[in-house]
């Protein structure tokens, strides 16, 4: 049984740029598209761009004046 691809690729957002690779490829692998940031500030750039299905962040990104990120 195969599973569609959402329309719109999925972002991650993780410091650390192997990680990203990483997430991007084992996504990509299992038919999704994956798109990468490694801060808030390019996250926030690639959202005002673009729509996104779900969003993937590491949560020590989320430090108290980045919360409000997840609530947008």
């Amino acid at each position: 049984m195969s599973k569609s691809a959402p329309e719109a690729p999925l972002l991650i957002v993780h410091y650390h740029r192997d990680c990203n690779r990483t997430l991007e490829l084992a996504l990509w692998i299992n038919g999704y598209g994956a798109e990468s940031a490694r801060t808030i500030a390019a996250a926030w750039e690639m959202l005002r761009a673009r729509r996104y299905t779900l969003l993937l962040c590491c949560r020590e990104l989320l430090e108290d004046e980045n919360a409000s990120f997840i609530e947008a």
